[in-house]
């Protein structure tokens, strides 16, 4: 169940292995604080940013934090800790794991993410907060985008899709730009008696086919 209409459903079993995906489809209430913000400039960057990585591959499954900073944050002044605020919220359970490691040398903060999808599906239901109403903010009455789920998975596609000049210009550009300022929504409202439809097992995936044996006798 998701407080966004508009926002995609996506599966919750792995299509490879059948495992359970754990990421979430609206803020845990127990991990809201005054420091996380959906729709500030900020955060709409490191949603963005973020999930144009996990779209196009380019994280594994454990990764330390410096370097997913380092990744995608670089030329910004996008700090860890808000990097941590939005990485957090896109999963029901704590992918911060403290790691001891011989080839880093020293003790390191890492992120671990169970399946390779759930940090792509969870950092939707953010972008969804706030990306209709972007796109539609200056839009002709033909370019407008209805609440409908199918249309924003598109949209999505072509964010996660886009090259680094197409993304900095129909996004990135216009997040300072007061004209597109999106207000906060009151997540404990929302969010009241939301619960995620996380699936109790893992998928029974079926035996592959294999082909009928000839046992007719040869003469």
């Amino acid at each position: 169940m998701s407080f966004n209409p508009s926002q995609p459903i996506r599966p919750r079993y792995h299509p490879e292995d059948g495992t359970v995906m754990n990421y979430a489809t609206f803020p845990p209430v127990n991990r809201l604080n005054r420091a996380f913000k959906v729709c500030s400039s900020a955060s709409m960057i490191t949603q963005c940013r973020l999930y144009r990585a996990a779209y196009k591959g380019e994280f594994e499954r454990q990764m330390a934090t410096s370097d997913i900073h380092q990744w995608c944050f670089h030329d910004t002044n996008i700090t860890k800790a808000q990097m941590g605020y939005v990485l957090v919220r896109s999963v029901i359970y704590e992918p911060r794991l403290m790691m001891n490691n011989k080839m880093v040398g020293k003790a390191t903060m890492t992120y671990v993410f169970r399946t390779d999808k759930d940090l792509l599906y969870g950092l939707e239901w953010m972008i969804c907060t706030w990306l209709r109403r972007f796109l539609n903010i200056g839009a002709t009455q033909d370019q407008l985008i209805g609440p409908n789920a199918e249309e924003i998975a598109k949209e999505l596609d072509l964010l996660g899709n886009s090259d680094d000049e197409n993304y900095l210009e129909v996004y990135e550009s216009k997040f300072y730009d007061s004209r597109y300022f999106i207000p906060e929504p009151n997540w404990l409202e929302l969010c009241a008696g939301l619960k995620e439809n996380i699936p109790e097992r893992p998928a029974e995936l079926r035996a592959p086919r294999t082909a009928i044996r000839d046992l007719s006798v040869k003469t």
